[in-house]
């Protein structure tokens, strides 16, 4: 199992290494994150990317993975509940061709999961139109949204923001995060949920602005990418600038565990 070192400078945290751990579990890919903060945040699952994938066919070895079925009986297995994690989803878990029965499913999967919020993705859009369903807690942080879609979400002493290449350029965008964040999330914790054909360069500029605490990336697979073995293969793969991506197709989830222990630097390394 692959290990992950960690650099944490206050409060804001940098990776200085590859992976931070490999599982599979019933087809989920999971990585866990133990990350020297503090009583910032309760521990976070995120997912995303399901692009229309509800259950594996049973006909292929090589693309029956993931999907909603596995996924909801991974957190039920788990004992994972919005009462005791947050719930993330970097969105796009709409095919990008319409399927109704699929689709319809997925709506009422993410309906019922107690998320914290979802990013505004491409197929979210596509799929909603001009108005989002006030079940699930959409958020996009251009200023000017559909109804039913928040520029933040807050949730206890953390504020969750949500970027696409849509939005335009950070730079456009930087004081007004800067200032609604120092706002809402004075000494809180600041999680940006980001769209994973967002460019190398935006991604840079973000994570060195110091914004915030964590990016959570979608996958960046193209549209007619279908599912594989290589982010089991290679879990690498996920690893964006010290940022993860999800896992494609409900294949896996990111889990991040905040030890509650006092801020201290910390450098664990590699074994």
């Amino acid at each position: 199992m692959d290990k992950v070192g960690l650099v944490a400078e206050g409060e804001f945290v940098r990776p200085v290494s590859q992976l931070v751990a490999f599982t599979l579990l019933l087809g989920i890919i999971i990585f866990s994150s133990g990350l020297g903060l503090a009583n910032l945040a309760p521990p976070i699952l995120v997912y995303g990317d399901l692009r229309g994938h509800v259950a594996p066919c049973g006909c292929d070895p090589l693309t029956d993975l993931g999907g909603i079925r596995r996924m909801g009986y991974f957190t039920k297995k788990q004992g994972i509940s919005h009462s005791d994690h947050m719930i993330l989803s970097t969105g796009n878990n709409f095919g990008f061709k319409r399927h109704q029965a699929k689709d319809k499913a997925i709506a009422l999967f993410q309906e019922r999961m107690g998320l914290t919020a979802v990013l505004f993705n491409a197929s979210d859009k596509d799929f909603y139109g001009a108005k989002a369903p006030s079940e699930v807690p959409y958020v996009l942080s251009g200023g000017s949204n559909p109804p039913g879609v928040s520029n933040f979400i807050k949730a206890g002493d953390t504020v969750i923001l949500g970027y696409t290449p849509e939005l335009g350029s950070f730079q456009n965008l930087q004081r007004r995060w800067r200032n609604l964040l120092e706002k809402e999330a004075a000494g809180g914790f600041k999680i940006l949920l980001m769209a994973g054909n967002t460019s190398d360069e935006t991604l840079k500029a973000i994570r060195e602005s110091n914004l915030f605490h964590q990016v959570l990336l979608g996958n960046r697979a193209e549209k007619n990418a279908i599912p594989d073995h290589s982010e089991k293969k290679s879990p690498g793969l996920l690893l964006r600038q010290g940022s993860y991506m999800v896992p494609s197709f409900g294949q896996g989830v990111l889990r991040l565990n905040f030890p509650r222990t006092k801020t201290r630097r910390l450098n664990l390394g590699s074994k």
